[in-house]
């Protein structure tokens, strides 16, 4: 039986509430169109938000913009989150006249783990009374309420980060941050069409090596790697989630052939693109 994406909105719904073992995306990367919210009940999971892994547990809370990439790598028997999602044309309704600064920063800090200021018996409570609303479908105000609770939590989340932040130092490490998640945020803008590591550099206007030197520092990897992790996710995604042909998907993310594209997919996953469909699929 296959799977269903737990937090996709249905055609006919603005948002969905619910809980979630988030097996779907288990090693399968997977776009995610709404925005969510989410709060980890219990257990713990390793995961990947736009190639960067991160380890979750009992309290973190995510806020995950939409055309987010999130892959579940890891997870323990008893890992369990509750969620909100939420359509595009909500987030922009609920977030109107919020500085456009702030969801920059959430792209780039989708985790809060541990965060001070933020209570996580408020955050239950918080869950609680949208799931309450989400169910309550004869209230005339329905849409309307779920909207002013996002607005609510989108509020506390820029209180709590911008207290936070206040007491971080502006060092190195903190630059070397910065700069990895605009090289991501072009890496999502142009790596359909761009995989050489001295575009982004030029683009960042650093140097190649100081770009190497910020991704092995944040990421662990070299630039070249996460540029062929992208590619890679792009391959799998278009393999699961369309009905594109191989040479389609090869030309769409410019590879010389469809020959070349397979060989490129085969040595970093040991299946060609068409065993990795049939295996999804």
């Amino acid at each position: 039986m296959q799977k269903v994406n737990p937090i996709a909105l249905p055609p006919e719904e603005k948002f969905v509430v619910g809980e979630s073992d988030m097996s779907f995306f288990f090693n399968r990367p997977q776009r995610v169109r709404s925005g969510v919210i989410m709060y980890c009940l219990r257990g713990e999971a390793k995961i990947t938000i736009d190639l960067l892994n991160s380890k979750i547990g009992t309290a973190t809370c995510l806020l995950l913009m939409p055309e987010t990439i999130l892959m579940l790598t890891e997870a323990s028997p008893d890992f369990n989150i509750v969620f909100f999602a939420f359509s595009k044309e909500m987030l922009e309704e609920a977030s109107f006249r919020m500085d456009i600064r702030f969801f920059h920063f959430l792209k780039e800090n989708p985790i809060f783990d541990n965060l001070p200021y933020l209570n996580a018996e408020a955050v239950k409570r918080w869950f609680e009374a949208v799931r309450y609303t989400y169910e309550d479908r004869e209230n005339i105000f329905r849409t309307t309420i779920i909207k002013n609770r996002l607005q609510n939590a989108l509020l506390e989340i820029c209180d709590k980060r911008q207290r936070s932040q206040l007491q971080l130092p502006y060092n190195d490490l903190n630059r070397k941050n910065v700069i990895f998640h605009k090289f991501i945020s072009l890496l999502q803008t142009y790596g359909n069409e761009q995989r050489e590591v001295a575009f982004y550099a030029d683009k960042l206007c650093i140097s190649p090596r100081y770009l190497s030197a910020v991704t092995q520092t944040v990421a662990h990897k070299s630039t070249k790697e996460i540029i062929d992790q992208w590619t890679l996710l792009m391959i799998k995604i278009m393999l699961q989630s369309t009905d594109l042909s191989i040479q389609e998907i090869a030309y769409s993310l410019q590879f010389h052939d469809q020959s070349y594209m397979s060989r490129f997919f085969k040595k970093h996953t040991g299946d060609s693109p068409a065993a990795y469909r049939k295996k999804r699929n």
